[in-house]
């Protein structure tokens, strides 16, 4: 561009006031945008401190939601803690019932063999000390044990002592024979065959 070109352009303006335009409109602009990045960040401070001020605000109600939640948490729980004992407790009442009739079972049974081993002693008794059925008043030693055996078996089952204070004195008084003396069980086997004749 040529200085007339200017001059028509311009008119009488110097390039010297052109250079302070130019600074000027530089430094205008460049305030403006500082005072844009200012206001910009102005907001958005003012926006951080307006969400923070919200928050503050529904504190309460997320403190009362979280306190909520607790107590559902706590209340369900709860229930299955009772349901878990309501179900143990029946389970116990149960296994104490089914207990309960097993040791009665145990002990009617106790009794009925007890019952039975003293009738098997006593009727073993009525026999060997009856000089009618056992004339000689004598038993094998075979008889002997199984008799001994049965009066043990009575005895650890509780038996009375009336086993100890009339039958079995009454029965030591029997005379044992050896299994080994042949003559002597024959004999004691006819004197009770005998009694069977008769009758």
């Amino acid at each position: 561009m040529g200085q007339q070109e200017f001059i028509q352009i311009f008119g009488n303006i110097s390039l010297s006031d052109v250079l302070v335009y130019a600074i000027a409109i530089e430094w205008i602009y460049s305030g403006a945008k500082r005072l844009y990045n200012y206001f910009k960040s102005q907001y958005k401070e003012t926006e951080l401190k307006d969400e923070a001020l919200t928050n503050a605000i529904r504190l309460p109600d997320f403190k009362e939601e979280s306190i909520k939640r607790e107590h559902r948490i706590e209340e369900r729980f709860d229930k299955i803690e009772k349901d878990h004992n309501k179900r143990f407790d029946k389970i116990e009442k149960t296994l104490e019932s089914i207990q309960s009739r097993m040791d009665e079972a145990d002990k009617r049974q106790q009794q009925k063999d007890l019952s039975d081993t003293q009738t098997s002693l006593l009727q073993a008794f009525q026999y060997y000390t009856n000089p009618k059925r056992n004339p000689l008043k004598a038993w094998t030693s075979l008889e002997k044990k199984s008799f001994m055996d049965t009066f043990e078996i009575y005895k650890s089952k509780g038996g009375d002592g009336y086993m100890d204070e009339n039958v079995a004195p009454a029965m030591a008084t029997l005379t044992e024979i050896s299994m080994t003396d042949v003559e002597a069980i024959n004999e004691l086997m006819r004197s009770r065959n005998q009694i069977y004749e008769k009758q």
